[in-house]
């Protein structure tokens, strides 16, 4: 799906790719073919801030809570400027709510960035950090604990 956008800097081309990934963000399969509609998103006054939803015509390409989809906005400008691509989040998938019949299985993924997978796989207790710890290490060790093998933090002395 893609729309043509005219602005005062002339017209844009943008659409969007819907993909299945991997808990660290590596990509697997473009589902965008079976995607029907799609939104995401962002609240800073709730607990997780990222949420999308995502209707597919066929909800069985997607494995629920072992899935990620990631969902990337796409630009090419008319005035030939570079295109321009980007990643706009990383959501859980949940058990989509839908129907399925014999001939369909329609189904909305109501998703939420990857902070939930943090929420979910919250301490039950106390987390003590010992005196003399680097915190980046001990981070890292907490994504680790919730399945995250892949992140962006500067290391530190």
């Amino acid at each position: 799906m893609s729309d043509v956008i005219t602005g005062t800097g002339g017209d844009i081309i943008s659409w969007f790719d819907l993909w299945r990934a991997t808990i660290d963000n590596r990509m697997v399969e473009d589902v965008s073919q079976w995607m029907v509609s799609g939104s995401v998103d962002m609240n800073h006054d709730r607990a997780i801030t990222g949420q999308a939803a995502f209707t597919m015509r066929d909800a069985s390409v997607i494995n629920p809570y072992a899935d990620f989809l990631a969902v990337f906005q796409n630009i090419r400008y008319a005035d030939g400027r570079p295109a321009e691509r980007a990643q706009l989040g990383l959501f859980t998938t949940p058990v989509p709510s839908g129907t399925r019949t014999a001939k369909r299985a329609e189904g909305t993924y109501t998703g939420y960035d990857i902070t939930h997978v943090l929420q979910r796989r919250a301490f039950a207790d106390t987390y003590n950090i010992a005196a003399g710890t680097n915190y980046v290490a001990a981070v890292t060790a907490i994504l680790t604990l919730a399945g995250i093998a892949r992140w962006e933090i500067e290391p530190t002395g």
